[in-house]
């Protein structure tokens, strides 16, 4: 995740020295002011930027707004801090300033991703061996919802936090981590805590594969999968990784190379709901 969100911020300095090149052409072959190259260039940016997100349909590739976005304020922030600096012209003082200002916040607007990425993912190193949890500020990063809601609160009888799964229609409902530690091979168990205030049981699905298995088609077969009855109440769950190990049909799982988890049901229990509290290593 890290890179491909590093990928995405690389189109601003790409496109900022686009926007440089070009406002020294039109500042060669023009005689117009330096705001209406400034407009010019942005422009033409915006136009470029354009193209490039719509070559990408054809092809199947990642093409967004987003990234449309991030070519423009690159371009913005890196034209508006070259006129200023007066590597490219000689503004006014006040122009200078101006420039100088808006383009140093541009550049940290285009930033502010990558940087919260980061962020992240120190923050994941620092809260081990908890894999999961929702009092990770910025644990939002590495789970996504699948045919679910989710919602950081506590697991009423014990005032733990937690968060609260609710299940809608669809496919295989709940919740999928990515990105997690990988490296598993220092502990013996896998330990996840879970929560249920409603009276029936709920049966629910843990899987945990390796970069191995997320290479192929992703077989049942190939990873680690664990039916849970939860009844009512809290319940904690600890696994020997030998077994997540030795799951797989014709291999072995790579401890040091784990890549995902997910906790999830099946369609047949849309409208219901269930507590995660945790899910850590020991």
């Amino acid at each position: 995740m890290w890179f491909h969100v590093l990928f995405n911020t690389l189109h601003a300095p790409v496109f900022g020295i686009i926007a440089i090149c070009l406002y020294r052409v039109a500042r060669i072959v023009t005689r117009w002011s330096i705001g209406k190259c400034i407009a010019a260039v942005l422009a033409l940016s915006v136009c470029l930027g354009a193209l490039s997100e719509l070559a990408q349909v054809p092809t199947g590739r990642d093409a967004s707004l987003g990234d449309l976005l991030t070519d423009v304020l690159g371009a913005s922030a890196f034209l508006f801090l070259a006129v200023a600096s007066g590597f490219l012209d000689r503004p006014t003082k006040s122009t200078r300033i101006g420039l100088a200002i808006v383009g140093a916040i541009t550049l940290i607007v285009v930033s502010l991703p990558l940087l919260t990425v980061s962020a992240a993912y120190i923050e994941r190193n620092l809260q081990l061996p908890v894999l999961a949890t929702p009092d990770a500020s910025l644990g939002k990063h590495f789970w996504r919802r699948q045919h679910a809601s989710v919602l950081q609160t506590v697991f009423p009888p014990t005032d733990q936090s937690a968060f609260r799964i609710q299940l809608q229609d669809g496919a295989w409902p709940g919740l999928i981590f990515h990105d997690t530690w990988s490296d598993w091979r220092n502990y013996s168990a896998l330990v996840v805590e879970m929560g249920n205030d409603e009276r029936l049981p709920l049966n629910l699905h843990l899987r945990v594969h390796d970069r191995e298995h997320s290479r192929h088609d992703q077989p049942y077969s190939d990873r680690f999968n664990r039916t849970i009855t939860l009844p009512q109440g809290p319940l904690l769950i600890r696994i020997p990784l030998s077994e997540i190990r030795d799951a797989p049909a014709s291999r072995q799982l790579d401890l040091g190379q784990i890549d995902g988890m997910a906790v999830f049901s099946d369609a047949s229990n849309a409208g219901r709901h269930f507590f995660l509290i945790s899910i850590r290593l020991e």
